[in-house]
């Protein structure tokens, strides 16, 4: 009798946030029930009272692996930014998440690691697993917009873009 192929496996890494998961979470439905992937979701987000996000994923096919919280916060953290305390917790769970690719590389055909922005560190994963590995990268449409007229921006304006005399138009969007 022949055995079915083994679906190729992706591993998506979302940092603290339901801003970050839940767009993942929802690329990750997306490429179990339309291109038949087999997904693992790595997040320290979810907590108990997430429930029907977890029941949502599960029904999906979506693995999940919670992350542990970092023990104790170190003191000085409660002064920090959101931005910064995401960077800490990416940082000490880090080893966790290689050790969590490494396994399931092991035991499927993984072949590709999709991250947010976070978490850059996973590249050296990748790279050492020699997997591709690819940044979601989710924003609203004037940041697109931003960030396509940037390079034209940069050649046209000598100074700060916050010295310019008006606002800067940007294609569909309102002036900033």
């Amino acid at each position: 009798m022949d055995q079915a192929p083994i679906p190729p496996h992706v591993v998506l890494l979302s940092s603290p946030g339901m801003g970050h998961i839940i767009p993942l979470a929802s690329l990750a439905v997306c490429l179990t029930r339309h291109h038949g992937l087999s997904v693992t979701l790595i997040s320290n987000t979810i907590s108990s009272n997430q429930q029907s996000l977890q029941d949502f994923l599960s029904f999906n096919q979506v693995k999940l692996i919670k992350l542990e919280e970092p023990n104790e916060p170190s003191p000085s953290s409660s002064n920090l930014k959101a931005e910064s305390r995401i960077w800490q917790t990416i940082k000490s769970t880090m080893p966790h998440v290689h050790s969590k690719i490494k396994s399931i590389a092991k035991d499927s055909h993984l072949s590709a690691i999709i991250f947010d922005p976070f978490y850059l560190d996973a590249l050296d994963t990748a790279k050492e697993l020699n997997i591709p590995c690819f940044l979601f990268f989710t924003t609203s449409c004037m940041a697109l917009s931003f960030t396509f007229a940037l390079p034209d921006l940069d050649k046209q304006f000598q100074d700060q873009f916050c010295d310019l005399p008006e606002p800067v138009q940007l294609l569909g969007c309102v002036p900033i």
